[in-house]
């Protein structure tokens, strides 16, 4: 049985109560979805596809692999590190932006990475890796556009409602590389482009950071990130709830200052599920985020206060 028969029979008869048909439409969108990430990996054409997107860059892969190292110091790192100076300057940028507020500029950057930790300079590494492989087009323009919005968003919720901001800010940054790769598939293939279209996103984004060899655990929340809009949180896994909660709402807001996107089923029960109360969205953006945002915007960049009205 595929998993849309399955659906199809999970949504049960006309005499069922409201209750009972909102169950069941959770159970025919979970059955969809697992139907999918046991698909999607056994094909031979999605699996070609994935392997002919770029590969992170040589550092990338060797700096990671030095950080998982217990026997790795700071030392060490800031080494493989100076040999991309474009991420080296990252790191001293990220370390002397407002939201760390050291209240002297930090220059050396084995004492930048001393500081930032070495889970802040992983997520760092990784977000910095992902957006080198997008070529400068009109196109993934906007998308780095809405990736660098997301990761402020994301952060920030995250921040407000006392969650450690790394791991939420790089998911923000990164979650639409499944977007990325649907793109560069239509830039080489633009006679399939109606094909890449039906293409699911978030699972071309989890098969392609388990290319790359990147933690299980980052690729599972990307494949699942589009739950929230359609699940309560009881009904997402609980082991990546709050960062699936996370990114949901940060979109809520995004949505609500930039597109017509209708407000997800389950808002308020999200929110809740965060520890935020707000009714509705405008009341999450223009009550809890955006002024965390303005006090601190000078921090940001120029096309994200615009794209955000800050």
């Amino acid at each position: 049985m595929t998993g849309e028969q399955a659906a199809s029979m999970a949504v049960g008869g006309r005499g069922d109560s409201p209750e009972e048909r909102a169950r069941q439409l959770q159970s025919s969108i979970e059955l969809l979805l697992k139907g999918s990430s046991e698909r999607y990996p056994q094909s031979e054409i999605i699996g070609k596809l994935i392997t002919n997107v770029p590969r992170l860059p040589v550092y990338a892969h060797g700096l990671l692999g030095r950080i998982n190292n217990p026997d790795s110091s700071s030392a060490d790192i800031a080494a493989i590190i100076r040999e991309d100076p474009s991420l080296a300057a990252m790191i001293l940028k990220t370390v002397n932006s407002a939201f760390y507020g050291f209240p002297a500029t930090i220059r050396d950057l084995q004492h930048a990475i001393a500081l930032l930790g070495l889970a802040q300079v992983t997520q760092i590494v990784i977000a910095n890796a992902i957006l080198s492989t997008m070529p400068q087009t009109p196109p993934f323009q906007e998308l780095r556009l809405h990736s660098m919005a997301m990761s402020f968003l994301t952060a920030e919720i995250a921040e407000l409602v006392g969650v450690e901001r790394a791991g939420p800010e790089t998911l923000g940054l990164i979650h639409d590389v499944g977007r990325s790769v649907v793109l560069l598939l239509k830039d080489k293939h633009p006679a399939l482009e109606l094909f890449f279209d039906l293409l699911n996103q978030d699972e071309l984004g989890a098969m392609l950071f388990k290319h790359w060899n990147l933690p299980p655990e980052l690729c599972e929340i990307v494949r699942l990130q589009s739950l929230p809009h359609y699940l309560p949180p009881e009904s997402l896994p609980q082991e990546h709830r709050t960062m699936l909660l996370l990114v949901g709402l940060a979109h809520e807001v995004y949505d609500y200052l930039t597109s017509g996107r209708e407000q997800g089923l389950f808002f308020q029960e999200h929110s809740r599920g965060v520890g935020i109360e707000a009714p509705d969205r405008k009341v999450l953006a223009e009550g809890f985020v955006l002024p965390r945002l303005r006090a601190k915007s000078r921090s940001l960049p120029a096309a994200v206060r615009e794209l955000l009205e800050l």
